[in-house]
C-alpha cells in the first residue's frame, strides 16, 4: 500500500517533470543526452531501457506517465520508440491532473456540503461548489440561527435566543425576521441595539416600511423616546401616507414633549411629499406658535374659512389643541358648531375631557353614564380609560370598574380578556388604587396562566407615587389601545415646564371665566 502511494505521489511530480525535460529536449532539436532513456543503450526502440522508471515500485505504473513504456517479452521494460521520437504527453498530463483535482474538489466538497448538511444548514452542493455562491452559506447559517433562536424562545431560554439571534444578524445583517425578532426582545433591556436593528431593516426593506414603522413606533412610544418618534414620524408622513393621521398625531404628540421648535417648520418648508392634510395641520401648528398671546390662539384655532365640512383630524386637532391652551369652553363651542364630520368616539372623548377641565361634574357624570351602560364593549372600555387616566376620579373609576364585570369572582377570566384587563390596570395605575391594581394582576395572571411577576413590581412602582420614568413600566403593560399610551405619556409625563405651568394658568384663568 505504501509502495502503491509513493508511487501515485511520483506520477503526480513526475507528469510536471518528465513531460516538461520532454520538452526542452524537442525544443534543443533532440540534441543531447535524452532525459529518459538508458544512455549506455543503442537508443533503438525496443532496446533501450527507461531510466526514468528505475526508481519506481513497480515501474510498469511509469506509463500514466509516459505511454511509450512497454514490457520487451524478456521480464524487462523498454522504451517503444527511438531516441528521435521521445515526445511528452501534456494531454495525459492534463487528464490525470485534472482527474485528481476534479476528484479532490468533489470529495472536499461533498464532506463540506454533508457536514454543513447534518449541522442544520439548508444548503445545496452548488452554494459549495461555486464560489459565486458562497455567500449563500451565511445566508443559510443566518437561517439556521434563527430558526434556532425560535425554538429557545419557545422555551423561554432568552439568554440563547439572544445569542442566536445575533449570530444571524451577524451573518445576514438584512435578516428581516431575525432582525425583527432581536429588534423586540431588546427593546427594553438594549434600546439603543432595538433602534440600529429597526433602523437598518427600515433601510434595506424599504418595501416593508408600513408594516415595520408601526411596530417601531410602539416600541419607542412605549419607552417614551419621543426624539427618535419625531424623526421617525417624519419620515413616515412621506413613506407611508396610508396612516397619515396615525404618524401626524404621533408627531405632534412627540413634539409637544420634546419642544424641538425647528422640527415642524423644516417639514412643512418642503416643498412636496407631504399630504395635503398633514402639510395643512402642521402649517396651522406653526403658525400658531408665531401668535403671543392666549387670546390670538383661541380665535386662530376657531376661525373656519369657507362652509366646506374640514377633515375629521383638523376637527380633533383644533379640539384637542383648544384643551390643551386651557380653552375648554372654547372647544366645547367650537366643537358643537364644526364637529360634524368627527365620529362620536372622538367627539365624546374631547367632551368628558373638557367637562373634566371645566369641572362639570353633572355633564361629565351624565356622559359617562350613558357610556357605563356599555361598559362590557372593549371599544369604551378604552374610551373611558383613557379619560380616567388624564382625569381620574375614583368614584366614578369603582363605578365603571363594576360595570365591566371583569373583575366578577363568579367568573373565570379568559384569555382574550387580556387586552381590556391590561386597559383597566392602566387605568387603576393612574388612581394608585392599590387593591384595584391587585385585584386586576390576579386576573391578568389567571387570564394568561403565568406568573407574571414583572406586573408585581409595575404595581409597586404606581403605589409609590410613580417615582421614575413611566417609560420604563409601559413596555411591561404594553397597552394594546394607542389613546391609553398617550393618556399614560400625558399624565406622567408632562411636556417641558413651562407649557405645562402656562396650560395649567389658562385652565385656571378660562375655568373662571366659564362658571
Amino acid at each position: 500500500m505504501l509502495g502503491w502511494c509513493a508511487d501515485v505521489f511520483r506520477g503526480i511530480w513526475g507528469l510536471w517533470y518528465w513531460n516538461i525535460r520532454k520538452s526542452a529536449f524537442r525544443l534543443r532539436g533532440m540534441q543531447g543526452r535524452c532525459p529518459c532513456q538508458s544512455p549506455s543503450d543503442s537508443g533503438r526502440g525496443g532496446e533501450t531501457r527507461c531510466e526514468a522508471s528505475l526508481n519506481w515500485n513497480r515501474a510498469l505504473r511509469f506509463r500514466q506517465v509516459c505511454p511509450l513504456l512497454q514490457a520487451d517479452g524478456k521480464g524487462g521494460l523498454v522504451c517503444s520508440v527511438d531516441t528521435a521520437q521521445v515526445r511528452p504527453f501534456w494531454g495525459r498530463m492534463l487528464a490525470w491532473q485534472g482527474g485528481v483535482l476534479t476528484a479532490g474538489f468533489l470529495i472536499v466538497t461533498l464532506t463540506l456540503f454533508a457536514g454543513l448538511r447534518r449541522v442544520g444548514y439548508d444548503v445545496s452542493w452548488l452554494d459549495i461548489a461555486w464560489p459565486g455562491r458562497w455567500e449563500r452559506i451565511n445566508l443559510a447559517r443566518a437561517d439556521y440561527f434563527y430558526h434556532q433562536a425560535v425554538e429557545a424562545f419557545g422555551e423561554r431560554d432568552i439568554s440563547t435566543t439572544v445569542s442566536a439571534l445575533s449570530l444571524a444578524a451577524q451573518y445576514n445583517p438584512d435578516h428581516f425576521a431575525a432582525g425583527m425578532m432581536l429588534a423586540q426582545i431588546c427593546q427594553t433591556a438594549q434600546p439603543e441595539l432595538a433602534n440600529r436593528t429597526y433602523a437598518h431593516l427600515l433601510e434595506v426593506h424599504s418595501d416593508r416600511f408600513g408594516s415595520l414603522a408601526p411596530i417601531w413606533f410602539r416600541s419607542l412610544l412605549n419607552r417614551g423616546d419621543f426624539t427618535a418618534i419625531e424623526a421617525l414620524a417624519g419620515k413616515a408622513l412621506h413613506a407611508d401616507p396610508d396612516r397619515t393621521v396615525t404618524w401626524l398625531h404621533a408627531l405632534l404628540f412627540a413634539n409637544w414633549h420634546t419642544g424641538h421648535v425647528d422640527t415642524i417648520p423644516l417639514l412643512v418648508a418642503q416643498p412636496d411629499g407631504l399630504d395635503p392634510l398633514a402639510r395643512q395641520v402642521l402649517t396651522m401648528e406653526q403658525q400658531l406658535r408665531a401668535l403671543s398671546s392666549l387670546n390670538e390662539q383661541r380665535a386662530f384655532l376657531r376661525h373656519v374659512d369657507g362652509a366646506a365640512p374640514l377633515p375629521s383630524y383638523e376637527i380633533l386637532y383644533r379640539s384637542r389643541r383648544l384643551l390643551q391652551l386651557g380653552a375648554a369652553t372654547d372647544a366645547l363651542e367650537w366643537l358643537a358648531e364644526y364637529g360634524a364630520p368627527l365620529n362620536d368616539r372622538d367627539r365624546i372623548a374631547v367632551q368628558l375631557d373638557a367637562y373634566a377641565t371645566l369641572d362639570y361634574t353633572r355633564l361629565r357624570r351624565a356622559l359617562l353614564g350613558r357610556l357605563l351602560g356599555l361598559a362590557g364593549e372593549p371599544a369604551i372600555i378604552d374610551l373611558v380609560s383613557a379619560h380616567l387616566i388624564r382625569f381620574p376620579n375614583a368614584e366614578i373609576f369603582h363605578e365603571f370598574l363594576g360595570r365591566t364585570r371583569l373583575l366578577d369572582d363568579d367568573t373565570e377570566p379568559a384569555a382574550s380578556d387580556y387586552p381590556a384587563l391590561i386597559t383597566l390596570y392602566c387605568a387603576a395605575a393612574a388612581h394608585a388604587d392599590g387593591p384595584a391594581l391587585a385585584a386586576i394582576t390576579d386576573r391578568i395572571k389567571r387570564s394568561t396562566g403565568s406568573n407574571f411577576h414583572t406586573l408585581d413590581a409595575v404595581q409597586h412602582y404606581f403605589e409609590a407615587g410613580a417615582q421614575g420614568p413611566i417609560g420604563s413600566v409601559v413596555p411591561i403593560l404594553n397597552p394594546p389601545n394607542l389613546d391609553v399610551v398617550y393618556a399614560l405619556f400625558d399624565r406622567f409625563t408632562p411636556s417641558s415646564p413651562e407649557k405645562t405651568g402656562e396650560r395649567k394658568a389658562n385652565n385656571d384663568r378660562l375655568t373662571t371665566r366659564a362658571r
